[in-house]
């Protein structure tokens, strides 16, 4: 074997499990944001900090799917590399 991409589709699978744990965090955020019974101006001002927080969060669990999805291609790749480059060896020691 040339190359094991099985690691590779590990790796997309643990980003694939961050970005859920992040996109499950994201509204718990939120709604313990809200829930606080503090009211006035720094009240409100913290709620859209965490308001734009959460967005962040919600980002960058879509860049860990991205990321993901370009390992699992990634990996494609490799194992359509590894499969061409594989055919003649196979041949030859077919002829032996």
């Amino acid at each position: 074997m040339f190359a094991d991409t099985s690691v590779i589709r590990a790796l997309a699978g643990h980003l694939r499990e961050r970005a859920e744990e992040i996109r499950d965090l994201a509204p718990r955020l939120w709604s313990s944001a809200r829930e606080v019974p503090w009211q006035g101006v720094a009240a409100d001002a913290m709620r859209r900090h965490v308001e734009d927080r959460v967005a962040a969060l919600l980002r960058c669990a879509a860049l860990h799917d991205d990321a993901a999805d370009a390992l699992e291609e990634h990996a494609r790749r490799v194992d359509l590399a590894v499969d061409l480059l594989a055919a003649p060896i196979h041949a030859v020691e077919e002829l032996l």
